[in-house]
């Protein structure tokens, strides 16, 4: 029995142990499981904290943690975006229709700028250039007796309604010393076209001597008490010197559209009012009763000394001589030197730009017939049409006119009168020259015929 019970309580004791052991490895597995799962749990929770630090410190996890929810604020901020955006595109689109507007308005009162009288230091007032103030309509054409049809009269350009429009301003004011240059174009005759230049056609006409001899007499008399007439008769010389006719020059404006056009068609008329010299071409009136309008400028019996100087080549007129080409350019240097004297410049001097008497009296004038029959010796720059051989660097690169661009000129036409008219660097084409400008290796040469005296100065002057 004894020994039974051994066996027994051995048995028991052992399985005591087994399920101990059991349950030993069941809470060992339990307690693997849960550290695993608490591990993953632990690693999830990081991996959390760091997605919401991320998301809070963007902007849009910002604005959610102050509140921020992408419902209706966020369409509220979509729409105030948007208005503002119109707001700005609809201020701009008014500022531009505004500058449009402003631009046109100051465009139209620019137009035929003239002088409305002399201020305290002398200088002219600008004003536009006054349409038809009688209103008179659209008249007949007329043709000239060679055949050549002339401007209708009562055709008005496109900037006569601009002038007509402040006739009424204009017309209450006191005359202008542009009033006093009036020229009836019924005065004109035999006019003849000879070519076209910046502003339009050019032709040349006939005065009588009395028309024009009353204007300038009108305008030295201004301003100054009348006087009572020694004798109402007039001598019989005097009265067949009234009778003369004047060879005239006509420059016609027909481009208004272009406002640098008019302001260098009013600088012209300006410059030649004021000057008054035996070597430089007078201005005789202006024709503006009606559009296109008119300056009438003095001429002479043999036209541009350029045309005189291709023709002594031929021996019809004889060649120059050397005393007579020194003549020629001392005249000019005269004229070109009281023009100075006023702070004037020309920017066009050459040969073809003066006159030219049978007596070889030179004038310094401006007909500028860029377009024909001198269309090559003018170049298109910059959308300019320029002289390009007469003139300096800076004056081609830097647009800078002045009095040296002036002597400048001067002196190729130096060149042009003992060549006999003939093109400076007749070899090379316009694109050639204007590299050799820029890079500044173009020489000039003094021609052989020059005197040697006047080559010195030439040199000199590193021309």
């Amino acid at each position: 029995m004894k020994i039974l019970r051994k066996i027994i309580g051995k048995t028991l004791l052992d399985r005591e142990r087994s399920d101990n052991i059991r349950q030993t490895c069941k809470v060992d597995s339990i307690n693997e499981w849960v550290l695993s799962e608490w591990n993953e749990h632990i690693s999830r929770m990081d991996e959390g904290r760091i997605v919401r630090s991320a998301r809070d410190k963007s902007p849009l996890g910002r604005r959610r943690k102050d509140g921020y929810h992408a419902g209706g604020d966020g369409d509220t901020t979509v729409t105030k975006a948007v208005l503002i955006t119109m707001s700005v595109a609809g201020a701009y689109i008014v500022l531009v229709i505004g500058l449009m507007i402003w631009c046109r308005y100051r465009r139209r009162s620019r137009k035929l700028p003239i002088a409305d009288g002399k201020l305290e230091n002398g200088d002219l007032e600008h004003q536009e250039l006054k349409a038809n103030e009688n209103g008179t309509g659209p008249g007949p054409s007329k043709t000239a007796m060679n055949g050549v049809e002339t401007h209708k009269e009562g055709q008005k350009s496109d900037g006569a309604d601009t002038c007509n429009s402040q006739g009424s301003n204009q017309s209450k004011k006191s005359k202008t010393s542009y009033d006093k240059l009036a020229l009836s174009r019924t005065l004109l005759k035999d006019l003849t076209l000879i070519g076209r230049g910046e502003f339009g056609d050019i032709l040349i006409a006939k005065v009588s001597h009395s028309s024009v001899t009353l204007i300038h007499s009108e305008k030295r008399t201004s301003g100054t008490s009348n006087k009572t007439d020694k004798s109402s008769e007039k001598p019989s010389d005097e009265k067949a010197q009234e009778d003369k006719e004047l060879h005239c020059l006509v420059k016609v404006l027909s481009q208004t559209k272009d406002e640098s056009t008019l302001m260098e068609f009013k600088r012209e008329i300006d410059m030649f009012t004021k000057l008054s010299h035996e070597n430089i071409t007078k201005l005789f009136g202006l024709c503006r009763e009606q559009e296109p309008h008119y300056m009438i400028m003095e001429h002479t019996d043999w036209g541009d000394l350029k045309k005189f100087l291709v023709a002594t080549k031929t021996g019809t007129p004889p060649p120059l001589t050397t005393v007579q080409c020194v003549g020629i350019i001392h005249q000019l240097c005269r004229g070109m030197d009281h023009l100075a004297n006023n702070r004037m410049v020309h920017k066009d001097l050459a040969a073809r730009n003066c006159l030219v008497t049978s007596s070889l009296v030179v004038k310094v004038g401006i007909p500028k017939l860029s377009r024909d029959p001198y269309s090559q010796e003018y170049c298109k720059h910059v959308n300019q049409v320029i002289p390009l051989r007469w003139l300096p660097y800076e004056a081609v690169y830097e647009d800078e006119y002045s009095t040296k661009s002036d002597v400048y000129a001067f002196g190729v036409f130096v060149g042009e009168v003992f060549s006999q008219g003939e093109l400076p660097h007749p070899k090379i084409n316009d694109n050639t020259f204007l590299t050799k400008l820029k890079e500044k290796k173009l020489e000039w040469k003094s021609h052989e015929s020059t005197p040697e005296d006047l080559q010195k100065i030439q040199a000199v002057n590193k021309f």
